[in-house]
């Protein structure tokens, strides 16, 4: 399994597709650790676990600050707490040395971020683009 950031995986805003890059990356990273069967998996899986809720907070702060219609932002956000609650659940299992492994662990978390982006997230980024142009790209979404 490939993990790396392609260009037709964009959503059409620069920080969103920023965010969503560098998730790419250490998922990879993550991956090739696994492959190596280097030690230390439960702590990336925690780090990627606080950088996904980051990622996953900004992305819904930009869809409360320009409106994106109720019934697709709670099936949005439902999605990101169906993830993070399946990966909260993974890591408490690899601390107890049962994990499910980590090559599923991180095939499923590739194979479902790879398909919210290219889904959700796209959709998300073609409701910004309607609503506003591309000085998106410059704002900072502390404030959302």
């Amino acid at each position: 399994m490939v993990l790396e950031w392609k260009k037709n995986y964009s959503v059409g805003v620069a920080k969103l597709d920023e965010e969503h890059q560098r998730l790419f990356e250490l998922l990879a990273d993550i991956y090739t650790a696994a492959w190596e069967n280097r030690a230390g998996m439960e702590e990336q899986l925690f780090r990627l676990i606080d950088r996904m809720q980051a990622h996953f907070i900004s992305e819904e702060g930009y869809m409360r600050r320009y409106g994106y219609p109720q019934p697709q932002l709670v099936s949005h956000i439902a999605e990101h707490e169906r993830l993070i609650a399946t990966l909260l659940q993974w890591h408490e299992q690899a601390a107890s040395r049962r994990s499910p492994g980590v090559y599923r662990v991180v095939k499923f978390i590739g194979e479902w971020y790879l398909s919210h982006i290219t889904g959700c997230d796209r959709q998300f980024g073609r409701f910004l683009a309607e609503k506003i142009d591309s000085a998106i790209d410059a704002v900072d979404c502390k404030y959302c």
